[in-house]
């Protein structure tokens, strides 16, 4: 860590436990999808803790007009799971589609969910959430629970179908949640400490080595400093299972129920912009008494992180790793940032956009007798301009990020794969430049080709008439409004634009923009406006379309 200060403790003022406690009866068998844990608590009693472990996934029902179904019923829905299976991703690719699921599942509720009126979903108490991509976090959905049985909860990766009986009806959803390791495995390498700080940092900077297994909470707590942040960061008590807690023996000066813990944490910062500015990691080796174990068994597993402050800093990412079975955990904690002036480098960058359009602008004014792709390729100027950034903010597109498995000649049907990530920008301003010497999408992932990100957003109409849209891509790309193509620039091609008329109401409207990269050297998107009896083009920027009364953060 050279100069830079990261401390780490563990957090002494655990809240004792609340259990139900029960006298000792004879041992049966746990039913169905419950837990039975019996650990000691202070005075030597089991304590009788019962859960119930579900997978909660986000279903999208649409009709054959692409609109909501809002009226499906439980009994409607079949769900079935695989049992876990250890891949790579190479492998993980190939049997996508191939992989044979088991037994019917039952599904525990069913509820509808408007992105627009309930707050933001937290990890489950117990079990799995596959986490919302950014179009269920557009669109009103359901939210289904489901016990997979015992198969469900293997390690590994596990693959679901879910099907309606209703005709007609189409339904999206993520396709795979992952079940980490409950025991080190038998031929495990012993890592050195510089492959520790490499994983670590490619978790914490762009995206994790492997899927997250448990789950972690964090806060800020103020120091009342201003050199340092410190975090509150809790293990959540569900996820201890996926931790390795090796007893330790008598023989060592200890009880025999206490209990080893070895885990590696690390934190990356990021700027508003989404690149990494810090990154900083450090171990815990940690003793638990009987008691501590019973505690964390009821609240989790508290400590504090503390590292340098930065006045730069919009978001910072928490990932802790169990050294021996190397599950992950992982969680984002968003800062408020003041308003800042442009910096120096905007001018150059509104230089670059401005030359741009007038470019496209005189391409498009030209009737071409014969199509010539070479001639629409513009110096590559960047990197100038950004596809987004990790950390969330109001009034954005939302963007989930694919890594494509292979190269193709069209998009890819992105609600058939499951996204790594999900970025944010008020406006698409990536103007043509090469791409393979960047570091990729930081925080997401290091791709500079083979890579995709389908946009989601709504705006508000304010003047009605007729809208002119133009938008520029390479590779492809789509523009729709209200569920309509007006923009098609699919296909692999080198940086293209076309321009369109729309008419819009006022109100609410939702614009969609899938996109992929699929060569390698120069990428390009960008998305302009002209509005009714406007002389000039501008980019379309969601700020501008905010909704009467909403604020831009």
């Amino acid at each position: 860590m050279g100069k830079y200060l990261f401390a780490l403790a563990l957090f002494a003022a655990i809240l004792p436990a609340r259990s139900i406690i029960a006298k000792p009866q004879a041992s049966q068998a746990p039913q169905g999808n419950v837990e039975i844990h019996s650990p000691q608590n202070d005075l030597g009693i089991p304590v009788l803790r019962v859960t119930t472990r579900e997978v909660l996934v986000d279903l999208i029902a649409l009709d054959h007009r692409n609109q909501p179904v809002l009226d499906l019923k439980p009994q409607e829905l079949e769900v079935s799971a695989s049992a876990g299976l250890e891949m790579n991703e190479k492998k993980k690719r190939r049997m996508r589609h191939e992989v044979a699921l088991g037994a019917i599942a039952p599904i525990g509720s069913f509820s509808i969910v408007d992105p627009a009126k309930s707050p933001s979903l937290h990890e489950p108490d117990t079990g799995i959430r596959i986490a919302m991509s950014c179009l269920e976090r557009s669109t009103i959905h359901y939210l289904l629970a489901f016990h997979p049985g015992p198969d469900g909860w293997t390690s590994g990766h596990h693959r679901i179908a879910i099907t309606t009986s209703r005709p007609r009806v189409k339904l999206i959803y993520r396709h795979e949640y992952y079940v980490g390791l409950v025991a080190p495995p038998p031929d495990a390498p012993v890592l050195k400490k510089e492959a520790i700080d490499q994983t670590l940092r490619q978790s914490a900077c762009y995206y994790p080595v492997t899927p997250l297994s448990f789950t972690i909470h964090a806060r800020l707590v103020d120091t009342g400093r201003a050199d340092v942040f410190r975090y509150l960061v809790s293990l959540d008590a569900s996820s201890l299972s996926f931790l390795t807690m090796q007893p330790e023996s008598a023989d060592r000066g200890f009880t025999g129920l206490d209990r080893r813990i070895d885990l590696d944490y690390a934190i990356c910062n990021f700027d508003d912009t989404g690149h990494p500015i810090g990154y900083y990691h450090a171990p815990l080796e940690k003793i638990l008494t009987s008691a501590d174990y019973a505690r964390a068994l009821d609240r989790g597993f508290p400590h504090l992180l503390e590292f340098p402050a930065s006045k730069r800093i919009a978001l910072t990412r928490v990932v802790a790793r169990d050294r021996a079975t190397g599950n992950l955990g992982a969680v984002d904690v968003t800062l408020a940032q003041p308003e800042t002036a442009q910096e120096s480098e905007g001018s150059s960058a509104d230089a670059q956009t401005a030359a741009d359009l007038k470019t496209y602008q005189d391409r498009l004014n030209i009737e071409w007798k014969h199509k010539q792709p070479a001639a629409w390729i513009l110096p590559a100027r960047g990197p100038i301009g950004s596809f987004g950034s990790i950390v969330p903010s109001s009034h954005s597109f939302c963007g989930d990020v694919y890594e494509l498995p292979h190269a193709s000649s069209e998009l890819p049907d992105f609600r058939a794969l499951d996204p790594i990530g999900a970025i944010y920008t008020s406006s698409l301003d990536v103007p043509n430049q090469s791409f393979s010497n960047t570091s990729g999408i930081p925080g997401v992932t290091p791709r500079t080709n083979l890579f995709g990100i389908d946009y989601h957003a709504t705006f508000w109409v304010q003047v009605p008439g007729e809208y002119q849209f133009l938008m520029a891509s390479d590779d492809g790309a789509v523009l729709q409004i209200d569920d309509k193509t007006v923009i098609n620039l699919d296909g692999l091609h080198s940086v293209n634009a076309v321009s369109e008329r729309v008419p819009l109401a006022p109100g609410l409207h939702t614009i969609h923009v899938p996109y992929y990269q699929g060569a390698v050297d120069s990428v390009a998107l960008e998305l302009w406006v002209k509005k009714p009896g406007a002389a000039d083009w501008l980019l379309f920027n969601l700020d501008d379309y905010a909704a009467p009364g909403s604020k831009a953060n």
